[in-house]
């Protein structure tokens, strides 16, 4: 199963090259990547900016035709990282921002194989459901959680191992408005715009989520 993954991923890669040499470009405008690392406040998981360039991945402001995003799309990506069929995917087959993500990091050399070196999948518990991206070498699979009980509502607490330890989340920004959105939805589910600016970020977190009505004494 891993040698007919990585494979079909190097596959993928050929059949875009050749589909660019041999289809005009329609342009549809470019977003930017950067990844970085500490752009995310540890005990709410929010936004604060404070965070750099990630130095594993120097990748930075690096710009991606969305045309070029959609070639990828188009030859199977979703379905190859994260999408277990068609007909889960909420955008019907347009680009994403989890895409584009998945996009910058191979254009810059980090061909990933999912379940080796990238752990990727798709969340059928939540709802709105959709893809993530939970471990990307060489950042640290770091991921723990407990159930505690706070004044008899059951919570599930999310830590990271301190001080290297974290996770990644993913904000951005459309065009000349500086505002970062944190979506609080699967970037799967985001479709691209031309002047978006996306941050994937690794950063440490610690926060608690309700997970079920009052525990009856």
């Amino acid at each position: 199963m891993f040698k007919s993954k990585k494979i079909f991923g190097i596959l993928i890669a050929v059949a875009v090259s050749l589909a660019l040499f041999a289809t005009p470009a329609f342009a549809a405008g470019t977003v930017s990547v950067t990844v970085t690392y500490g752009n995310f406040e540890l005990g709410e998981y929010e936004w604060d900016g404070d965070g750099f360039t990630n130095a594993y991945f120097y990748i930075d402001e690096y710009p991606v035709d969305i045309d070029y995003v959609q070639e990828y799309v188009d030859y199977g990506w979703k379905e190859y990282y994260y999408l277990p069929d068609p007909s889960y995917d909420y955008l019907d087959g347009e680009a994403s921002i989890l895409d584009a993500i998945l996009v910058a990091l191979t254009d810059n050399g980090f061909a990933y194989v999912p379940g080796d070196d990238m752990i990727s999948g798709w969340d059928y518990e939540h709802d709105p459901n959709g893809g993530y991206i939970e471990y990307v070498y060489p950042e640290p699979l770091d991921f723990n959680e407990e159930t505690v009980i706070v004044d008899n509502v059951e919570y599930t607490h999310y830590f990271s191992s301190l001080p290297n330890g974290g996770g990644w989340r993913i904000a951005y920004t459309l065009g000349d408005d500086p505002t970062v959105i944190v979506p609080e939805e699967y970037t799967s589910r985001i479709a691209l715009e031309d002047g978006m600016t996306i941050i994937f970020d690794y950063s440490p977190y610690d926060y608690w989520v309700p997970e079920a009505p009052p525990v009856q004494n």
